[in-house]
């Protein structure tokens, strides 16, 4: 027996050794052919400068941080902010580095790294690890970056048109759960997340003036040095390994940034938060864009590029302009280019032209003035229609409250198990996350907009999401302001995600007008339609839930619904605030998703949508 068994250890031994993956060598050949499907991927990309990354600066960049040598790097993807490369060690281990191109320049790096570390730090969202990331957009690499994890599993979109009808609920009922997380926090100002105290409370305590806003640095020195003791192997150098103080600061959004406002040279010239009210966010969002139609009238900046369809456009500095209703002199071939100017030359040419040219200015300053006064009033009525709509939702005595938007939970975006498709590994992509008012963030994940009954599953799951008893929510920190312990209750944030999922979905709409990076003249009615019917815009809609079981149960945190109205043989918040008539619009629906989707026979009929 001992010889036996010492014979099958020294086999196990062998077996194990036999098996061990020799160290990945670094191959010319292997590099030279991703570089060119790098080049050929940039090619594509239309309307955008290449993006050039010296991939041999990256390789060094990465020994030197992970303290290891790099064995591959291969081209994973290019988008409009950065570039991303799958990095593979000498000893296998994979991680992912993104390269920024200089948009937003430190302010969208540190924010996208504290807003993952928040997230890691205080909830269950599985983020991927951060093992280092330099926001100086000026290093030697030339372009700030992020070295992270690999996300586990397989993007979404790979399975998701293929899910049956069960695991659909699955992976809808896991996103609700991480949904209802995230909705969960709550914070005192509109902006995005920074590491560190925050810095006009720490200007309030020392006595001196509160610096503006704009003139704040959020970021720490030297450039983000990587926080946590290096190590050689990646799993233990990690931002993620001490516990960070978090503020709301300047906002990472597209229209506070886009058309040629991300540079910040000068960043007094755009206010981009925090803002302790939506009053005050909103007045930023009317001067934003009332400002960006000076400069370009002016010649300070360059126009944005257009969005609408130029038949939409009343009148735009952009598009060809006649000095006179119905003149066509500018139509005709009086000015042949294929003809020389000789040619043309006679008794008062020169004259006529100096006239034409007079002309197209002064109908040029007057057209001007006109784009000025469209702005003023188009973004003026803008604002009061929110402000009125802002008042028509918020709950009577309650002060305003922030949470996490996220607004960007696409296919691509969310990686689920490779045999489990209904289970969650990661989450990424968490540029651009910002603190909004709660109506702005309740609403349903990107990747199920797209399908009304999906929707409707979506939100079917969050109102029964109480009455599971493996539903669990991570305490939030202490409030930032008084310091004390936040209380949850399940079933109270359910409730006033319904609320401000159905009562804001008109605010989600008529915010789309501030959420463009540049004004165009007709935008703001083609979104609010004409000034006559504005008042449609106030009136109660019909939605699948009740409203008025809503405002009760928000009105009475307390009451418990979690386990009432069981004579319909449902159980849960779902079945208090589900109304009639989409359980009976659901029900033919999940009977013909399941037909299609499970093979099944169902009830044999089609679903209504």
């Amino acid at each position: 027996m001992p010889r036996n068994g010492s014979s099958n250890l020294s086999l196990n031994l062998a077996e194990s050794l036999s098996f061990t993956e020799p160290p990945l060598a670094w191959d010319w050949d292997i590099e030279h052919e991703d570089r060119q499907r790098e080049r050929r991927a940039d090619a594509a990309m239309r309307d955008t400068t290449p993006f050039e990354v010296d991939r041999r600066l990256l390789k060094d960049v990465v020994r030197e941080k992970m303290g290891i040598e790099v064995g591959r790097i291969k081209f994973l993807s290019a988008g409009t902010f950065h570039k991303a490369y799958v990095i593979t060690l000498v000893n296998r281990e994979e991680l992912v580095a993104r390269v920024a191109r200089r948009f937003m320049p430190r302010l969208k790096t540190e924010s996208e790294v504290a807003t993952m570390s928040y997230l890691r730090e205080k909830t269950t969202v599985p983020v991927p690890r951060i093992y280092h990331y330099d926001s100086n957009p000026w290093n030697r690499l030339g372009g700030e970056f992020i070295l992270m994890s690999k996300a586990p599993g397989i993007p979404l979109s790979r399975v998701y048109h293929g899910l049956a009808y069960s695991d659909l609920v699955k992976l809808i009922k896991n996103l609700a759960s991480l949904t209802i997380q995230l909705f969960a926090h709550r914070f005192t100002d509109i902006g995005s997340l920074y590491f560190g105290p925050d810095p006009r409370v720490q200007a309030i305590a020392s006595g001196t003036p509160t610096p503006k806003a704009t003139l704040q640095h959020y970021s720490g020195f030297p450039f983000s040095p990587t926080l946590g003791p290096l190590s050689r192997t990646p799993s233990m150098q990690s931002v993620h390994t001490v516990t960070h103080k978090y503020h709301v600061g300047p906002i990472i959004s597209w229209p506070f940034f886009g058309s040629n406002r991300g540079n910040l040279d000068h960043p007094t010239e755009l206010n981009r938060g925090p803002w302790p009210t939506t009053v005050s966010y909103l007045e930023s969002c009317v001067e934003r864009e009332i400002n960006g139609v000076l400069k370009e009238n002016e010649g300070s900046a360059a126009p944005h590029r257009l969005h609408l369809d130029p038949d939409e456009i009343h009148s735009s500095w952009h598009h060809k302009l006649r000095a006179v209703p119905g003149d066509e002199s500018d139509d005709s071939d009086e000015y042949d280019l294929e003809e020389s100017d000789e040619e043309w030359e006679g008794p008062g040419s020169a004259m006529y032209r100096d006239y034409r040219r007079m002309q197209r200015s002064t109908f040029l300053v007057a057209h001007l003035n006109r784009r000025e006064a469209a702005v003023k009033r188009e973004m003026g009525r803008w604002k009061q229609l929110m402000e009125r709509l802002v008042e028509q939702e918020q709950k009577d005595g309650v002060k305003e409250e922030f949470g996490l938007d996220c607004h960007d939970l696409s296919l691509e975006n969310v990686f689920v198990d490779e045999n489990d498709h209904s289970k969650i590994t990661c989450v990424i992509d968490w540029e651009s996350t910002t603190t909004r008012p709660l109506w702005a963030c309740a609403h349903v994940p990107a990747c199920l907009q797209s399908s009304p009954f999906v929707s409707k599953l979506f939100r079917q799951a969050i109102a029964e999401l109480p009455s599971d008893p493996h539903f669990r929510v991570p305490p939030p920190p202490s409030h930032p302001k008084t310091g004390r312990s936040i209380s949850l209750d399940p079933a109270q944030l359910c409730r006033e995600w319904l609320y401000h999922e159905a009562s804001g979905a008109r605010l989600r709409m008529a915010h789309r007008c501030a959420e463009w990076d540049g004004w165009e003249e007709g935008l703001v009615d083609s979104i609010l339609g004409p000034e006559e019917i504005e008042k449609e815009w106030f009136k109660v809609g019909s939605s699948e839930y009740d409203h008025e079981s809503l405002r009760a149960a928000i009105a009475s945190p307390g009451h418990d619904h979690g386990h009432e109205h069981e004579s319909d043989g449902e159980v849960g918040l779902g079945a208090s605030l589900w109304s009639s008539k989409a359980k009976n619009d659901a029900a033919p629906a999940a009977a013909s998703y399941r037909d299609r989707f499970s093979g099944g026979t169902g009830t044999g009929k089609k679903w209504e949508k």
